[in-house]
């Protein structure tokens, strides 16, 4: 018996006709990077059910926050009008489950830390919208990346920074930090994207991943394993990855970067 099991979440409604609720603990990881970099496994005991409901909304901000906790998805997402914001101080890991999230803004903002996995390693989060990478780090913020693949909408055109970009900020001098972003495994996937110019001419860069930090708050990206997939195309620089002068990139022990394909 095949079941076709899919969640939506819109600006103002949820629905989903089914949810798997057999998660089985595991290590942050998903259990395959054990001994990567500077990760050492330990199973995680306690598991949330992804849902609208363990959302929290800022009526000042029109914020959506995941809360510090451990969430799984429990079948194939669509998430529209709204990114998912983690807050300073929050730390949250997310597992995939082999399902697929897509989305029609960025789908992570990160203040705070966020761990992406993916227990059964088919999972994906897809942007399929210009402009929206799947994660934005800011003013701080961390990410580790173990497992599942991140990539954007075939044919989307897009400015900057494809699937992830690291920035010192969100837009205010008041609240820059240095973002950060560290990748044990998976997949940053952006063969399917054209970069190209905004219409003032500038931009065009980060085909994968746009790191925009500066010598006063510098953003790091340090890559232990997985594997970045460069984009179809870019009119400025950086297929794979561009940088601002002043951050700290580090390509490390079994990574795998590879050119875009048409």
């Amino acid at each position: 018996l095949l079941l076709v099991l899919v969640l939506v979440i819109g600006v103002t409604t949820f629905t989903a006709t089914a949810a798997e609720t057999d998660h089985a603990n595991h290590c942050v990881c998903g259990g395959g990077c054990d001994g990567v970099g500077d990760h050492n496994c330990a199973d995680i005991e306690s598991w949330t059910p992804f849902s609208e409901s363990v959302l929290e909304y800022d009526s000042g901000t029109k914020t959506y926050s995941l809360p510090t906790g451990n969430y799984y998805l429990t079948a194939k997402t669509v998430i529209t009008g709204k990114s998912l914001t983690i807050m300073p101080g929050a730390e949250v890991t997310f597992c995939l489950h082999g399902y697929e999230m897509t989305t029609s803004s960025r789908t992570f903002k990160v203040n705070g830390t966020l761990n992406i996995t993916d227990c059964r390693e088919t999972g994906k989060i897809i942007s399929n919208t210009t402009n929206a990478p799947v994660i934005y780090t800011y003013s701080g913020g961390h990410v580790n990346l173990y497992n599942g693949t991140l990539t954007g909408k075939s044919g989307v055109e897009r400015n900057y920074g494809g699937v992830v970009a690291l920035s010192k900020d969100a837009g205010s001098a008041a609240s820059q930090g240095s973002s950060s972003m560290t990748m044990y495994g998976g997949t940053i996937d952006a063969s399917k994207l054209t970069i190209v110019k905004t219409s003032s001419g500038s931009s065009g860069s980060g085909g994968a991943m746009f790191i925009n930090g500066n010598a006063t708050y510098p953003a790091t990206f340090i890559q232990y394993g997985g594997t970045i997939k460069a984009a179809k195309s870019v009119e400025s620089n950086g297929a794979a990855i561009a940088a601002s002068a002043g951050n700290i990139i580090k390509i490390l022990g079994e990574s795998v970067v590879t050119s875009g394909e048409a």
